[in-house]
């Protein structure tokens, strides 16, 4: 039993409604660079199928058949969010061609699987031509309050998402310091300081912004030295 194969074959099997059959799999799997046969594949399927510990499911309506993971197995609530399925989407969109080789493979592979997530819609702002910018839907209200913070240095309290143990989750933050707005790929980002003690400066997507409201107490404008923690 090739568990690593089985692993990665896994991966791949999206969550009901959706499935994939034995030939669309095994594409798959050889672009992960795992040639096997069909009909190795086929007994690894079956295997995983009668051990009834994979939450695996097979749809005999039609043929060939049609593979996925019941929507309601008790290993489904360890799956990604939502919100980070989008973001692996967004950095596959993003990876500059520089990255070393095995860096990007993995995050292809995260993307494969947010795909799966997602039972293979795309959101709508991957529709667009790649070689163009992609255009994120941002809250003009959100960024007026960042502008307006930058303008006239003043701190600000703001919900951050951030991606923990592999889940997006919105951290409320007392006290921010934005001190610009850059654009990155077609992609509109804002940095900051977190508190009055904290030395790192930080970007993020506008669009992991929300509930900006301004304070009334002075920024924090970081030294040249910070700029350098740009994170």
């Amino acid at each position: 039993m090739n568990s690593q194969r089985h692993l990665t074959i896994l991966e791949l099997i999206p969550y009901q409604p959706s499935s994939i059959s034995t030939s669309e799999l095994k594409s798959k799997l050889s672009n992960r660079g795992m040639a096997v046969s069909t009909r190795m594949l086929q007994r690894d399927l079956q295997a995983m199928f009668d051990s009834s510990s994979f939450g695996l499911e097979k749809d005999t309506r039609t043929k060939p058949y049609g593979w996925s993971i019941n929507a309601q197995w008790r290993g489904a609530s360890t799956r990604m969010s939502m919100e980070v399925a989008e973001h692996y989407l967004l950095l596959e969109q993003l990876l500059p061609h520089s990255l070393p080789s095995d860096i990007k493979q993995s995050v292809h592979v995260k993307a494969e699987q947010a795909l799966n997530r997602l039972n293979g819609q795309k959101p709508s702002w991957l529709d667009e031509d790649h070689h163009k910018h992609l255009k994120i839907n941002l809250d003009s209200k959100v960024i007026s309050q960042i502008e307006h913070a930058i303008k006239f240095k003043r701190a600000a309290s703001a919900d951050i998402c951030r991606v923990l143990y592999k889940e997006a989750r919105w951290l409320a933050l007392s006290e921010v310091s934005f001190f610009a707005l850059v654009e990155q790929t077609g992609v509109l980002m804002a940095q900051f300081m977190v508190g009055t003690l904290h030395d790192k400066c930080y970007q993020l997507p506008i669009y992991r912004i929300r509930n900006v409201l301004i304070l009334q107490k002075p920024s924090r404008t970081p030294s040249q030295t910070q700029l350098l923690t740009l994170r």
